[in-house]
């Protein structure tokens, strides 16, 4: 809006309105940094408990569900399935079968032939020389399984499984022992396992030429899908039906897969499988090297930490929403990346979980701050309502406080829809302003604005006012429509009394400033005199017509020129049982204000 000569140029409207409005703050220093503190009391915490353990398992085998892979093809499996035992009808078989199988795989030019099959006790003789004949005249390398196991439900002692010693000097020994975690999956495979007295390597470990050493374990990676393992029954295999290009240059396991012969584990993603499948999984894990333990969360965690301190600064929700995401985006990716990579992945969960942490503190923080700001906010005008004038004037010593009433605005106010209500405070908010610059405006009620001064000089305050209130005789222009609006001040100076009962003052004296035709007044102690008197009479005045204490007296009127009482006038009084006689121009109007003159009317 501008002032040109003596007319106004009303401008477009701008909403909410641009001149004392509640805005919702950027993230003060003080909020940002608690949210900072706050992720890192997180971070320490999730150290310190460890907690996060199963989550980032968990978070693991979820990569490995959504993106699986095929296995690698080299290392084929020959199982002992139903239709094996079907074939031969009995476990467990003689050893001259495992043998034949050792020499057919050999002939078909396998690398290396590992077997899943507990070979710690004698058979018969001759089945034995069978098989330790094969073993002696193989050229593949045959790897015999070593383990160990409780001695007894519950027992402390262990027993050790070792191949009979016919066979130890003709083959490789590898440990097949596995451990369950706390919750029954079999998620981790070890690199080796004493057995014998005698640190011997995984058959994982010895199928992918990896070392490793004894007590270490590394987890088996679930993304590799047992359906994609190349599989031979054994009784195919036995019966001359399998091609040699199935198995040439490859290393076979041999092993039992049917249900009848109970090796079976619990996986955390596949379910129930056989152990001789968790065997070639976990060396397809060491194959691809993604056995390699994972980077831990301290890397992450730090490097999250500090993301969160170099964002904490952005406004805006929607924009600090959009950045976490992306982070949280990137630190969920990143282990999938690696290990497509082949690279040793990094543990992220306790770093989501700080972001999300932060996150949600920061948006707790926002969200009460809004409703502050709300709390302190004229829905319909968008301006600093009563209860933000009163902590403005704590907050400041206030010396003045001039409350402003416009004349008739619940009239103006019933003509106008939602839209033109605000369009109307918006150029009542922009006068005001032009006419008192720098000046921050709250609206108490309907019609009603106020700010406060720490000091002014009365002669240049009144000045302003008058020269404000000057502004206003040019009417508004709400769209098509034209509405003056006529504002009364009412000024309350003092030191010593509260902000509300100066809020209460002050309008009093704009009403005294409306009911005198003067665009401003001032509370002093004689209006507040006049007011407490007129309290007292509002409250005697019911009494006073019951009990008769109002009266009519007739004045006799008399004609000059017929020189006789032509008539009489009727003349309320009221006679006050302490205050005395009270004239009729002290108690009618207020009989009239509160609607009591038609009661007065049939009283007397």
């Amino acid at each position: 809006m501008q002032v040109i000569g003596a007319s106004i140029v009303e401008r477009s409207p701008r909403l909410p309105l641009a001149s004392g409005r509640v805005e919702e703050r950027p993230l003060s220093v003080g909020r940002w940094f608690s949210g900072l503190v706050f992720a890192a009391l997180v971070a320490a915490l999730l150290l310190a408990i460890s907690v996060t353990g199963g989550l980032e398992e968990r978070w693991r085998q979820s990569r490995g569900e959504f993106f699986p892979h095929a296995a690698s093809g080299k290392i084929v499996l020959v199982e002992i399935d139903a239709k094996s035992l079907a074939a031969f009808g009995q476990w467990p078989w003689p050893r001259r079968l495992h043998a034949a199988m050792i020499d057919r795989l050999d002939q078909l030019g396998s690398t290396a032939i590992a077997f899943d099959i507990d070979f710690s006790a004698h058979s018969n003789p001759s089945d034995d020389a069978a098989l330790g004949a094969a073993l002696g005249r193989a050229k593949a390398s045959v790897i015999l399984p070593t383990f160990r196991q409780p001695s007894s439900t519950g027992s402390a002692d262990f027993t050790e499984n070792l191949p009979i010693k016919a066979f130890r000097g003709q083959a490789l020994l590898a440990s097949v022992n596995v451990i369950p975690d706390s919750n029954g999956h079999l998620a981790r495979y070890p690199y080796g396992v004493v057995t014998g007295g005698v640190a011997r390597p995984s058959l994982a470990a010895m199928l992918a030429n990896v070392p490793g050493r004894v007590g270490d374990s590394f987890r088996i990676d679930t993304s590799v899908d047992p359906a994609t393992l190349p599989r031979i029954s054994a009784a195919d295999l036995l019966a001359g039906r399998v091609d040699a290009q199935q198995v040439r240059g490859k290393q076979v396991v041999i092993g039992g897969t049917a249900i009848e012969l109970g090796d079976r584990y619990a996986t955390p993603q596949y379910g129930v499988i056989p152990g001789v499948i968790i065997q070639v999984l976990a060396a397809e894990t060491l194959l691809r090297g993604s056995g390699a333990p994972p980077v831990g969360p301290l890397a992450a965690l730090v490097l999250t930490l500090a993301f969160i301190a170099l964002s904490g600064r952005i406004t805006g929700p929607a924009l600090q929403t959009l950045t976490r995401g992306i982070w949280l985006s990137a630190l969920a990716t990143t282990p999938l990346i690696l290990e497509w990579l082949n690279l040793p992945s990094v543990e992220v969960v306790p770093a989501m979980i700080i972001v999300g942490a932060e996150w949600i503190w920061t948006a707790t923080r926002r969200f009460a701050a809004r409703l502050q700001a709300e709390r302190l906010m004229d829905a319909p005008t968008g301006m600093p309502n009563a209860q933000a004038f009163a902590r403005h004037n704590a907050e400041k010593p206030t010396v003045l406080v001039i409350v402003v009433r416009f004349m008739w605005f619940e009239e103006i106010d019933a003509q106008l829809d939602d839209a033109t209500r605000a369009l109307w405070a918006q150029r009542t908010l922009d006068r005001l302003a032009l006419g008192l610059p720098e000046q921050s405006f709250h609206v108490l009620g309907p019609g009603i604005m106020a700010w406060s001064e720490p000091d002014a000089d009365p002669a240049a305050l009144i000045a302003r006012i008058e020269s404000t209130s000057a502004l206003f005789r040019v009417p508004l222009q709400l769209g098509e429509r034209a509405v003056l609006a006529t504002p009364n001040f009412g000024i309350c100076a003092g030191e010593g009394r509260s902000s509300r009962q100066l809020v209460a003052q002050a309008t009093l004296a704009a009403r005294h400033s409306q009911e005198s035709g003067r665009c401003w007044s001032i509370h002093s102690a004689k209006s507040s005199d006049e007011a407490q008197r007129a309290l007292t009479l509002l409250a005697d005045i019911d009494g006073a017509i019951s009990d008769g204490h109002i009266q009519v007296h007739y004045q006799p009127k008399w004609s000059i020129v017929d020189n006789r009482i032509c008539g009489a006038e009727a003349l309320v009084r009221w006679k006050h049982p302490i205050l005395g006689p009270i004239a009729p121009d002290n108690f009618i109007p207020l009989l009239e204000n509160s609607g009591n003159m038609a009661r007065l009317t049939l009283a007397i």
